[in-house]
Formats: structure tokens, C-alpha cells, sequence
């Protein structure tokens, strides 16, 4: 069963190529997630076909393996078919589907770098290297604050810049950026309160 699920969600991964996601309404995600849970494949794949150009765009935020990040993905898909029947109800599919895409690249690159002696989030952490292309986020600032933005994004901590990605890019709220990161909302607000001051020092030197 895993087998063939893979292949129809590699049709549907090219499907996607082809298709532009509509934002769909609270009532339908919720409406859409009710019926795979009930078993419907026609749910399953459109949940896949709609979320799974920004579950590929944010994976390569995280890593520039590009076959880690498809495996995430159809491992994600696989697993919630199989687990469909005791999932909860969720507020936000994409969120999940955001969270679960880290944690299982997380996992995987602290299996596959084999770093001893450290616990798996600190260990995943020192692998991530979360890169942000500041032209596509901010497509009207001049290409002379455009590169002294991408400067400063190098001053910051690797979660720092995701953070920075899922509040500004992904457009979240704290609470939704803490659940994706799994980090309470303080630490949300700390992270990007703290990444703000050191892009506007980097900026204020670099504009001097």
C-alpha cells in the first residue's frame, strides 16, 4: 500500500507543477481534513496538491538536499494515511503539515550526520542551514538594501532566520510561528524581537 500511495503522490507532485494553490477558508481545510480522516484518497491528494509547493519551498529553507526534502514530504503523506483514523481535528492544515515537514527533517539529518553526544534538536540545529532569499520576500526594495538585508541575515542564529521566514515570508501570527517551531509564544516573540535589532544595527552600519 505504501508503494503505490508513493507513486500517486509522485503523479500529484507533478500535477502541482501546473497548478496555482487557492487559500481555502477555515471552514473548508476543516471540511477537507474531516473527510481524510472518513478515508477519502480525493481529500488526501488534494491536501497534497495544495500544500506541498509550500512544504517543498520551506524544506529548502532548511536544508539544500532537495531528495531529503521530497522524501519528508511523501513520508509525511504516507504516515497520515496510515495514521488517518486516530488524527485530531486541526485548526490549520498548513500548520501541521509545517511542523511535521521540520521535525522530519530535523530527525533525518540527525540520523544521517550521526552527531554523538548531543541531544537530536540541538544536533539537527547545527545542520540546518536556513538561508532566506530576500529578493523573492521583498521583491520592491532597491538591490542595494536587498544585499544589506541578506548581510544581516547572516548575523542571526539559524533560528533566528526561521523565524524571520515564518513571521515576514509565511505572513504567521506568534502563535502560529511557536507551534510550527514547537517553542512557546515568549520565546516566538524573543526570537523575532531580538533578530529585528541586530537586522536594524546591520542595516543602520552598512547605510552609514
Amino acid at each position: 500500500m505504501d508503494a503505490v500511495l508513493r507513486n500517486e503522490l509522485e503523479v500529484q507532485n507533478l500535477a502541482t507543477l501546473f497548478v496555482v494553490p487557492v487559500a481555502l477558508k477555515v471552514e473548508e481545510e476543516q471540511t477537507l481534513w474531516s473527510a481524510f480522516k472518513a478515508g477519502s484518497r480525493d481529500a488526501l491528494n488534494s491536501i497534497f496538491v495544495k500544500y506541498s509547493r509550500l512544504l517543498y519551498s520551506y524544506g529548502r529553507n532548511m536544508t539544500p538536499d532537495q531528495n531529503l526534502i521530497a522524501d519528508c514530504i511523501q513520508d509525511i503523506f504516507v504516515e497520515l494515511w496510515v495514521r488517518k483514523e486516530k488524527l485530531s481535528d486541526v485548526t490549520s492544515i498548513r500548520f501541521y503539515l509545517m511542523r511535521s515537514l521540520r521535525r522530519s527533517i530535523l530527525r533525518r539529518l540527525s540520523t544521517d550526520k550521526r552527531l554523538l553526544g548531543k541531544g537530536v534538536q540541538e544536533a539537527a540545529d547545527d545542520d540546518v542551514e536556513f538561508s532566506i532569499e530576500f529578493n523573492l520576500i521583498h521583491d520592491q526594495l532597491t538591490a542595494e538594501t536587498r544585499a544589506q538585508l541578506q548581510s544581516a541575515m547572516g548575523q542571526l542564529s539559524k533560528r533566528q532566520q526561521e523565524a524571520i521566514y515564518l513571521k515576514f515570508y509565511e505572513n504567521m501570527s506568534y502563535e502560529e510561528l511557536s507551534s510550527v517551531m514547537d517553542i512557546n509564544v515568549k520565546a516566538a516573540y524573543n526570537l523575532i524581537g531580538k533578530a529585528i535589532i541586530i537586522l536594524r544595527s546591520v542595516v543602520k552600519r552598512s547605510a552609514a
